[in-house]
């Protein structure tokens, strides 16, 4: 999604001790990534990256776990000039134990050069990674299918507060789940309620969220049986149906120069093949609109400016990619076949997809990337097509309220440009 790029204060080296939550960061976290074979000097996750000019895009590994035992790289975030990954290490969607007896998934930043500042591990299984650059600070929630709870990181803090865990405020969550991606739009923070129980019911598909105290509070959005407007051209365009969700997963916002659905907050229903759009979200004038997908989907992100980067998480390769040379405009999402209620045959797939009818076409030159999570870093902050831009992935701009061991750094490197 987009969001303006904050510039976050360099921190000396941590240790973090508190329940369920073990950290790692600055120098040390560097040094010990060079120690594992990592690379630093790689052209910068604020650099400029350069286009091929309408050829076949260009896919370079920019980054891995191995080196320090991580795998399983999830979602991704942008905060100031760092990029953010969360690595899940095996760990069960409930956050039961890795078949080796990790607990803790792993939060990654690599800074200017591809060098790894920052390690945070938090128990259980990460799968929603947002940023919040207004309190300058990343959130995080875990176990998609239960036992969930909520992290906000602040990289700028005191060494020993830059972790804040936060349970719910209701237990069992109403919607019989977990929780999931998490954005930031108009300042209210949205995340998914994942893994609903039993589905398609009258329960919350996402949640506003307030934080305090140590706890998370939250307040419906709208529900899986909402009724919402037909988005698909052709017949049927405009009808009012109700909603019949059963997989509420991804969310981002998208960017306002976009063709279609400018500025409105999206929710994947991945199993469903649907993304549902809101305007307004959250506001006296919110309105949904269903589009029907030809395939199930993760991530989404929308393609700004030539020059940009769009860094792509392949979970089966334990890598984190940098695709380049994208046509300015699209929309880009990870295509999921076998995640569909109804499963498709073949792998993941990077897909263009046209928001007006629904289709997923394969993007060419891309077959032998798997993704997962994606996320578009521009070349600045203006935001349109033909401009140089920072149109800063799936999740937005100015937020809500509000508290290991790295990666490795392979080759050609961490740049591009402003994202979110």
């Amino acid at each position: 999604m987009h969001r303006s790029m904050v510039s976050m204060a360099a921190v000396a080296a941590m240790g973090l001790v508190a329940a369920g939550v073990g950290a790692t960061a600055g120098p040390g976290a560097a040094a010990a990534a060079a120690a594992a074979g990592g690379r630093p000097g790689l052209g910068g996750v604020g650099g400029d990256a350069q286009t091929a000019g309408g050829g076949v895009p260009q896919v370079t590994v920019v980054a891995t776990g191995a080196g320090l035992g991580f795998t399983r790289p999830d979602d991704l975030a942008r905060l100031g000039s760092d990029l953010f990954v969360a690595f899940q290490n095996g760990l069960g969607p409930m956050g039961q134990p890795a078949p080796d007896g990790i607990t803790t998934s792993a939060v990654v930043g690599y800074g200017p050069g591809g060098v790894v500042r920052w390690v945070w591990r938090l128990a259980g299984h990460v799968d929603g990674l947002g940023s919040d650059p207004v309190h300058h600070r990343l959130l995080a929630t875990v176990n998609e299918d239960g036992n969930s709870a909520f992290y906000s990181i602040t990289p700028g803090a005191p060494a020993g507060g830059q972790v804040a865990r936060y349970g719910y405020n209701q237990d069992p969550l109403p919607h019989g789940g977990g929780t999931d991606a998490v954005s930031v739009v108009g300042g209210n923070i949205l995340v998914s309620a994942s893994s609903p129980s039993p589905a398609p019911a009258d329960v919350p598909a996402v949640y506003r969220v307030t934080l305090g105290d140590g706890v998370a509070t939250l307040h419906p959005l709208f529900s899986d049986t909402a009724p919402a407007v037909v988005a698909n051209v052709g017949a049927g365009e405009g009808r009012t149906v109700s909603l019949a969700l059963t997989d509420p997963d991804s969310n981002e916002v998208v960017p306002r120069w976009a063709s279609r659905f400018g500025g409105d907050f999206v929710l994947d229903s991945q199993g469903d093949q649907q993304q549902v759009y809101v305007s307004d979200a959250g506001g006296p004038r919110q309105q949904l609109s269903l589009l029907d997908l030809s395939t199930s989907i993760n991530d989404t992100a929308w393609i700004g400016a030539r020059g940009g980067t769009l860094y792509v998480t392949d979970t089966g390769a334990d890598q984190v990619l940098a695709v380049r040379g994208l046509g300015a405009g699209q929309a880009i999402v990870a295509a999921t076949p076998s995640s569909a209620n109804v499963p498709g045959s073949g792998p993941n797939y990077l897909g263009v997809l046209d928001a007006y009818t629904g289709q997923v076409q394969p993007l060419p030159g891309t077959a032998s990337v798997q993704p997962q999570g994606l996320l578009y870093v521009g070349a600045s902050t203006s935001g349109a097509p033909g401009r140089r831009d920072g149109g800063w992935r799936s999740k937005p701009g100015d937020a809500g309220d509000g508290s290991g061991s790295g990666g490795t750094v392979a080759s050609s490197g961490i740049g591009g440009s402003g994202h979110g």
